[in-house]
């Protein structure tokens, strides 16, 4: 089994209520990377959410809330 962290990065939308989503393919050299953790990290709040890589190293982070205080 390959592990992998791929820590990303979102800027929040400014009006509170509004949510995004990342949704992608983890790779290494041209190769599917499965069960890879993917974390995402709101730098505003420090709060992190993560999922992990299926069997097509395909993740979705849905629901991302922005920041309340902006």
């Amino acid at each position: 089994m390959i592990a992998a962290l791929l820590e990303l990065l979102w800027l929040a939308p400014a009006a509170f209520g509004q949510t995004a989503s990342i949704n992608g393919t983890v790779t290494a050299t041209g190769t599917l990377v499965q069960h890879a953790t993917v974390t995402a990290t709101n730098t505003a709040t420090n709060i992190a959410r993560s999922t992990e890589t299926g069997t097509a190293g395909v993740y979705s982070l849905t629901e991302l809330v922005a920041d309340p205080t902006t």
